[in-house]
């Protein structure tokens, strides 16, 4: 093969910087002349050329080699491009290279071209060179946007107090520049020092260098002026389109009225205590205002004030599309009746005192059924509601006392113009049942509520084998547990409550419980065994100072004492009656038995008379 030799006239580094640049971003111009061993050029055609960047002249180390199978020669002259084929340049330029080349597979020419800088990466040596004034630079850009573009960077400038780490960087962000120091963006002046900080979690603080929310600002008067010639307010957006919008300051239309505005929603005033303490005058709610917690209002005469054109009251919701509500003061009717009204379904309503009672000093006038229930042991009840509690539908209770009712008197609607169907009763046969009726000595499970004396009185179970009419059923709670629990353990999202005897209890059983507070209901979830159940933990916190009373149970039975009352009446006239019956017939038998009196005493004296005429007779004879 014929010797060739090449020789090297030109090499252009494209890259603006010959510093560590990315390597997507560079290429290497070359061109060269390519001649015959007798210095004429080579053959036009196509020719395989390796290039090799290696970091000394002879020797050293190899940075980056590209190999192209097909460079066009013409007169000997080629130009290519390096790194702008397959082959990325990736060689750092951070120090200076020599550029090997090798025809086919021959060995690499000597010597080998030394890089040289383009004439623009000149303007960057030397103190007193500046950057070009027209066109963009890019530093790691090839297509700066602007005059300079930093891209792919950690950062654009470090600022050091001495030699090391730089004590801040400025560094790019897309609303601007960041001066960050290791854990925050500081501002500082000579003569306040620190003006602001940002730290890295997004923290602002001005006059602090430790802020514990997005802004906070310290200073002894004055923090934050808000300016307005018209208006000045703060304004609160929970979205971007404006469509959560609040303000707080002074607002259009509203003179020198300090306004809390919620422009879409209700406005939530939270605290651990809220004071409305106005200088003068009095605070007025125009609008509804929602109060979480406590509303105490300090006042030695009237405290609150609720007016209204035709009516005023206060209205209650526990939850927000629960169908729970109520209202106190004068409702719809616009009659001048205060009524306490709980329309929710199947709701009561409950008047509690703490170990006192509840007075009603005027006339108490009860419409309908269940309307008052009442709790002894403390407690009274006022409840509202319908008779479904009661399973015969039948019976319709007005006053439902746990414990005694003491009064004066007690009268109950009798007139026969309400009444239908009558008939005459049997007293006869009142008689044959009030005689089956049995009356009983007992006492009471709940000693604590009913005493420890001994009562007299029926049982109702046995009472509804003879007289069903005068019992009734309903549901409510047995003392069938009556004890402190042994044990309770806390197992995943249930308490287990073991008890000292065996509960008797299955799935689904309600439970009343009492503590010192209230009383309570619990269902019982699961059956361990014999003395132990479990219950959802969040049914409300248990523990060993909570007493279970027992189960509520379907067909608590509930004597009529009225009828038992009027069948004694009817027993006692039937009793009356045979007394009557009694009576004249001891007479008659008195009548009869004095006539047969006299005439046993006319025949004895007859009898007599000749007895004694017979004496005469035998004396005379014998004298004889």
């Amino acid at each position: 093969m014929m010797k060739k030799q090449l020789l090297t006239i030109g090499l252009l580094l494209l890259s603006m910087l010959a510093g560590n640049l990315y390597a997507q971003t560079s290429k290497l111009s070359v061109q060269g002349v390519l001649r015959n061993s007798n210095g004429t050029a080579v053959e036009n055609g196509h020719y395989r050329i390796v290039f090799k960047l290696w970091d000394e002249a002879t020797g050293g180390n190899l940075i980056w080699n590209e190999t192209r199978d097909s460079i066009r020669l013409e007169g000997g002259i080629y130009s290519v491009v390096l790194g702008d084929g397959d082959k990325v340049l990736d060689a750092p330029f951070d120090q200076p290279y020599y550029l090997g080349v090798a025809i086919g597979g021959g060995t690499e020419m000597i010597p080998r071209a030394s890089l040289t800088s383009s004439p623009y990466a000149l303007a960057l040596i030397g103190s007193d060179n500046v950057f070009p004034n027209s066109g963009n630079v890019g530093v790691g850009a090839s297509d700066p946007l602007h005059k300079l573009t930093v891209q792919n960077g950690t950062g654009i400038l470090g600022l050091n107090a001495e030699d090391g780490a730089p004590d801040a960087v400025i560094t790019s962000a897309s609303a601007g520049l960041k001066f960050k120091t290791s854990d925050a963006y500081i501002f500082e002046d000579d003569n306040n020092g620190e003006t602001m900080r940002i730290n890295t979690d997004g923290n602002v603080g001005i006059g602090t260098d430790d802020p514990q929310n997005h802004l906070h600002v310290v200073g002894d008067n004055e923090q934050i002026k808000v300016e307005g010639t018209n208006n000045a307010n703060i304004g609160f957006y929970k979205t971007t389109n404006n469509s959560g919008k609040g303000t707080l300051g002074f607002v259009p239309n509203f003179g020198n009225h300090l306004v809390l505005n919620n422009t879409i929603g209700e406005t939530h005033i939270k605290g651990n205590s809220i004071h409305l303490n106005p200088t003068t005058g009095a605070t007025n709610i125009d609008s509804d205002a929602n109060v979480e917690g406590e509303l105490n209002i300090i006042k030695n005469g009237e405290a609150l004030k609720l007016k209204g054109t035709s009516t005023s009251y206060l209205g209650f919701y526990p939850q927000t599309g629960q169908g729970r509500k109520a209202f106190l003061g004068f409702g719809s009717d616009n009659s001048n009746d205060v009524k306490l009204n709980n329309e929710s379904s199947n709701g009561d309503i409950i008047l509690t005192t703490n170990n006192g009672s509840v007075k009603v000093q005027d006339a108490l006038h009860v419409s309908g059924w269940d309307q008052i229930h009442v709790n002894g042991n403390t407690r009274r009840y006022l409840a509202g509601g319908n008779h479904s509690n009661y399973i015969n539908s039948n019976v319709k209770f007005n006053i439902t006392a746990t414990d005694n009712i003491r009064s004066k008197g007690f009268w109950i609607h009798s007139d026969q113009r309400i009444k239908k169907d009558i008939t005459p009763s049997s007293q006869k046969s009142d008689l044959a049942r009030l005689n089956k009726i049995q009356i009983a000595d007992y006492k009471y499970k709940d000693a604590f509520r009913h005493g420890t004396s001994v009562k007299k009185g029926v049982m109702a179970q046995q009472v509804s084998t003879v007289f069903p009419e005068a019992v009734s059923y309903s549901k409510n709670f047995i003392p069938n547990i009556f004890a402190y629990p042994e044990a309770i353990s806390r197992k995943g999202d249930q308490f287990l409550i073991t008890m000292e005897k065996a509960h008797s209890l299955k799935i689904g059983d309600l439970i009343r419980c009492e503590n010192d507070q209230s009383e309570f209901s619990i269902i019982v979830s699961a059956i361990i065994d014999d003395q132990t159940f479990a219950i959802d933990h969040s049914t409300m916190q248990i523990n060993k100072e909570v007493f279970f009373f027992g189960t509520e149970v379907n067909d608590f039975h509930t004597v009529d004492y009225d009828q038992i009352f009027t069948l004694c009446v009817s027993a006692v006239q039937e009793l009356s009656d045979k007394l009557e019956r009694l009576e004249k017939e001891n007479a008659q038998l008195k009548s009869f038995s004095a006539k047969k009196d006299s005439m046993l005493q006319t025949e004895i004296q007859t009898l007599n008379t000749r007895m004694k005429a017979m004496e005469n007779l035998f004396s005379t004879t014998s004298n004889n």
